[in-house]
C-alpha cells in the first residue's frame, strides 16, 4: 500500500470460526515486523490460537521492485478463553 509518506505493508489475521479480524500496517515486512504483529495478535485475541497459516500476496499485478506486498496471516482458534 502506498501512502504520501511511502510504502506500507498490511498484516492481517482472520479467525475462520468467529470471523474476528485483526490488522496492522508496518513500514517493513521483515521477520521483526511479523514477530511484533504475532505478539500483538496474541495479546488482542480473547482466546488461545492453535493454528497459524502464513501467506504472502503481492498487491501489484507485476513483480517489480516497486510492488507493494502484504502479508496475510490466518489464525484459527479453539474458541476457548486464554
Amino acid at each position: 500500500m502506498r501512502t504520501a509518506e511511502g510504502k506500507l505493508h498490511l498484516f492481517v489475521a482472520i479467525d475462520r470460526t468467529s470471523k474476528f479480524a485483526y490488522a496492522e500496517l508496518h513500514e517493513k515486512a521483515g521477520n521483526m515486523a511479523a514477530a511484533k504483529f504475532l505478539r500483538n495478535l496474541v495479546a488482542a485475541v480473547p482466546y488461545a490460537i492453535h493454528t497459524c497459516s502464513p501467506t504472502t500476496e503481492s498487491s501489484s499485478p507485476t513483480a517489480s521492485t516497486s510492488s507493494t506486498a502484504s502479508a496475510t496471516t490466518t489464525a484459527s482458534s479453539t474458541g476457548s478463553p486464554k
